[in-house]
């Protein structure tokens, strides 16, 4: 997010700024997914698709593309439902990083179980 938010700072004339950069993520090495989730809660653009069951639907459906105009309570829900992507993008994607690394392991105990009874035979 802290990197989305510097590029398009910068993009907009910022020329100065005090930032420790040691843990921020380089703009161009970002996902696009994840950019365009960041831009999304950022500039608060209107969501594309929202459920006909979700509990913002009817604040969400009309919201205009300019953030100016919209109004607080659509501001509200439309940041709600941009946190609410982000957090259950960055879930899914730890669950199957740590599902990557089990089948690693396992695999990789399985090639070592496999070797010793080979060298046994």
């Amino acid at each position: 997010m802290n990197s989305i938010f510097l590029y398009y700072c910068t993009k907009a004339g910022l020329d100065l700024a005090i930032v420790n950069t040691e843990k921020l993520e380089r703009f161009a090495s970002i996902p696009a997914q994840e950019r365009e989730l960041a831009e999304n809660l950022l500039f608060s653009h209107p969501p594309k698709d929202v459920p006909a069951d979700h509990s913002n639907a009817g604040l969400l459906r009309d919201v205009p593309a300019d953030w100016r105009k919209q109004s607080k309570q659509q501001r509200a829900a439309v940041n709600q439902h941009y946190i609410a992507a982000i957090a259950e993008h960055f879930r899914t994607t730890k669950k199957r990083k740590k599902l990557a690394r089990q089948t690693c392991r396992w695999m990789s105990g399985w090639r070592t179980t496999s070797s010793k009874v080979r060298e046994t035979v």
